[in-house]
């Protein structure tokens, strides 16, 4: 796998720190596949533990894979090792490249910036790096909420000073973090109806098959805390106003926070229907074709607030690993044609621009 022409075997050792932390080669790295593919917009290159590095708690790859960081946070008395005070000073590297790809992108192409979200870092942070089931953050959030929120307060002070002065630097889309929701591919299960099922049984991946050896230590998909009951009644709106309440909160931030233009992300029916099973409607279309009449609501909703729709659909690549592992790759194909025949149906009421 390669980023640009930097080699996995770079990316997978101290040396993508490097890379992350040397403003010229970040850009370099940020800029070559703008270069090839003639992309309209360029995404920092760079990586969420930026954060907790500026606040005292470093990282490294491993030579096997993963990230470990200095310390694992278990306890108040590391929490308050964690400083805020210096984060845009520490993370002046940010700074430098994001002018300098501002200067090399000119008006023509969009600058996207980079960051983690309070949770998403907390998991890292309390784990100590990357573990095959990360279960600490929400075993903390249920046990122990002052704490947990005493880290996630810090963060949130850490995450707001980073995104201003990316903001400040040239960057010019942002995004709510999709701090509304669990997860980006299941949160609809708490919004919808019909979600009632026991839970559901991913199916043997690809990958499991053809390199077992990786994909036993890469570990299984999804975090403890995150449920995936199987849909067994039709598919409505119960809670359409937690997407009014993201759009919401959202606003009130863009007042706070100037920046060209803000995105907001949604799943799409293909993409929901890989992890939320369906023992309700018929077959597979079916299925899919109502979650687009659903989602076609949350789509058209925030393209009207203003903002520019991110639909996440990694299901028309990855699926075939683990969503239809069983298909040859025509038949696959044909699954995709139909997942994007339903979220154009479910984009019909947003401007294409």
């Amino acid at each position: 796998i390669t980023y640009g022409d930097w080699s996995s075997d770079v990316c997978s050792s101290d040396l993508f720190v490097e890379l992350v932390q040397s403003p010229e080669l970040a850009t370099e790295v940020t800029l070559q596949p703008v270069r090839r593919f003639g992309f309209d917009a360029a995404i920092l290159f760079s990586d969420i533990l930026v954060i907790p590095e500026a606040m005292g708690q470093a990282y490294r790859f491993r030579e096997t894979g993963g990230v470990v960081m200095d310390f694992a946070v278990q306890s108040r008395a590391d929490i308050e090792k964690l400083s805020v005070e210096r984060v845009t000073e520490r993370l002046g590297y940010v700074d430098k490249a994001l002018r300098l790809l501002r200067q090399e992108l000119g008006d023509q192409t969009a600058l996207i910036g980079f960051s983690g979200s309070p949770w998403t870092l907390a998991t890292f942070m309390m784990e100590g790096g990357s573990v095959p089931k990360y279960g600490r953050a929400g075993a903390l959030f249920r046990e122990d909420p002052k704490t947990y929120f005493a880290l996630a307060e810090k963060l949130t002070v850490a995450i707001t000073r980073y995104l201003e002065m990316q903001i400040a630097a040239g960057v010019d889309v942002v995004n709510d973090g999709e701090q509304g929701k669990v997860d980006y591919s299941t949160y609809i299960k708490d919004r919808l109806t019909g979600f009632e099922g026991r839970y559901t049984q991913m199916a043997e991946t690809r990958e499991a098959k053809e390199f077992p050896a990786f994909s036993a230590r890469r570990g299984g998909v999804g975090m403890p805390y995150i449920t995936r009951p199987t849909c067994t009644s039709e598919i409505k709106w119960k809670d359409f106003a937690a997407v009014e309440r993201d759009i919401a909160d959202f606003k009130a931030a863009r007042e706070k926070h100037a920046a060209a233009d803000y995105f907001m992300t949604a799943v799409s029916p293909g993409q929901a229907a890989r992890f939320l099973g369906n023992e309700y409607y018929p077959n597979h279309e079916a299925y899919i074709r109502a979650l687009g009449a659903v989602l076609h609501d949350e789509y058209t909703a925030i393209a009207k607030a203003g903002f520019v729709l991110q639909v996440d659909c990694p299901d028309l690549g990855s699926g075939w690993n683990s969503q239809f592992p069983e298909l040859t790759l025509a038949q696959f194909i044909e699954k995709v044609e139909l997942h994007l025949e339903v979220l154009d149906e479910a984009l019909r009421d947003v401007p294409p621009e």
